[in-house]
């Protein structure tokens, strides 16, 4: 029992002004170890935290049927998607698929349902598009390949007369424009295949390209730093 004169020290030092509470690990330290609780009855208590349901909450799957291959990044672990060295790699919009690619070799992964495709190509890629409304995948080269989604046809654009470097898809797909070591830009109807127009004999090979978000405009940068803006439509009258 204390007399109405004594202070504890957390007493003191709310009393001078520092916020704080009563705890001391001291009186913490003196508690014994306590070792003798019962295994199954700490089991049972933690069941209460278990999820039973038999399917991924993501997408539905049973989890009894999960066999890997999803791409993921976990905390301080890195999985592999890839069994080659990647070059490029592209993600599609909603997350759901992601394209690598390697010389000799291209890789799709379908993250919902754990799907994994490869094909052999025999070109070296420079450029990769996949569309977020079709799958289609867009593979530049020494021309320009458009794949269907599931990779086993494809069809080729081959105004390029030299290594494509640089490729774009306009936001509502309906351009796609590829350019490089030839100094020249072709655009082509993306749902069509055909070629809508041609800018040639730039001042340098083409490095760079894109669509402005009207799809009219399209804007190119070369390698000795030129910037070309043109209207498509003028383009095509």
């Amino acid at each position: 029992m204390r007399t109405s004169g004594s202070q504890t020290k957390s007493e003191q030092r709310d009393d001078e002004g520092h916020a704080g509470n009563h705890f001391a690990l001291d009186e913490l330290r003196s508690i014994p170890p306590f070792h003798d609780f019962e295994v199954e009855v700490v089991q049972q208590k933690l069941q209460q935290y278990v999820d039973t349901d038999p399917r991924d909450w993501r997408d539905n799957e049973e989890i009894a049927q999960i066999r890997g291959g999803e791409f993921i990044h976990s905390r301080g672990e890195d999985v592999s998607i890839t069994g080659t060295r990647a070059k490029f790699a592209v993600i599609s919009r909603d997350a759901k698929q992601i394209v690598v690619t390697s010389r000799g070799s291209l890789e799709k992964f379908t993250r919902t349902t754990r799907k994994r495709e490869s094909i052999v190509v025999d070109v070296e890629p420079n450029a990769v598009y996949l569309s977020p409304f079709t799958g289609t995948l867009l593979l530049s080269s020494r021309t320009t390949r458009v794949y269907s989604a599931d990779l086993t046809e494809f069809d080729e654009l081959h105004e390029s007369e030299d290594v494509v470097q640089a490729l774009c898809v306009s936001d509502s797909e309906r351009y796609v424009a590829a350019g490089g070591w030839d100094s020249a830009v072709h655009v082509w109807n993306f749902g069509t295949r055909n070629l809508m127009c041609s800018f040639k004999k730039l001042r340098g090979s083409v490095t760079s390209l894109a669509f402005l978000g009207d799809d009219g405009r399209l804007v190119a940068g070369t390698i000795n730093g030129d910037t070309y803006l043109w209207d498509l439509e003028a383009a095509r009258n």
